[in-house]
């Protein structure tokens, strides 16, 4: 059956993407998480997390591509099926049911574990950011920023005024 053989390949790229997908998942969650307290990323370590960033958005991407395309190759096989049991050959449309529905139990369990994936990696980013220390120290560059806009803008807020050197 040449559907059943689409709905393989179908499949198999999916793993594939998924796989990809879950290593740089797996690998941006430990970055954050490593990051959140004692240790901090060096400009290597950023420059990481963004390409894991685009690695990551890259691959959800292709997930959701391939995903389609399962629907439509499900659809196609449903489509046969019908049509091979309106035939008679009711062996061969059983077959293809099977393989339909054990290939979509096998997607939603994928596309779940992917939804775990981004959680995680969202949970280990909010660890990082709640536990990143901030530097509360005010840059003189900054200071100065805010005193020439409060000489050029005659608008200025109670908060910039507070900061304004006496």
């Amino acid at each position: 059956m040449v559907y059943t053989r689409l709905l393989t390949h179908v499949v198999v790229a999916i793993e594939a993407a998924f796989s990809a997908y879950k290593e740089a998942s797996q690998e941006l969650a430990n970055l954050y998480e490593m990051s959140a307290g004692k240790f901090t990323l060096t400009d290597a370590g950023e420059e990481r997390v963004l390409d894991l960033k685009m690695k990551i958005a890259e691959k959800r991407k292709q997930l959701d591509d391939l995903e389609l395309l399962f629907q439509y190759v499900k659809k196609l096989m449903d489509a046969n099926a019908e049509v091979t049991f309106l035939s008679g050959e009711e062996f061969v449309s059983k077959q293809a049911s099977e393989a339909i529905h054990s290939a979509e139990q096998h997607m939603m369990q994928l596309l779940e574990k992917s939804r775990l994936l981004q959680l995680e990696v969202l949970q280990a980013r909010q660890h990082h950011i709640e536990k990143t220390p901030v530097d509360t120290n005010v840059n003189n560059d900054d200071q100065e920023n805010v005193n020439a806009k409060s000489k050029s803008d005659p608008v200025v807020s109670s908060e910039e005024e507070e900061n304004k050197p006496v």
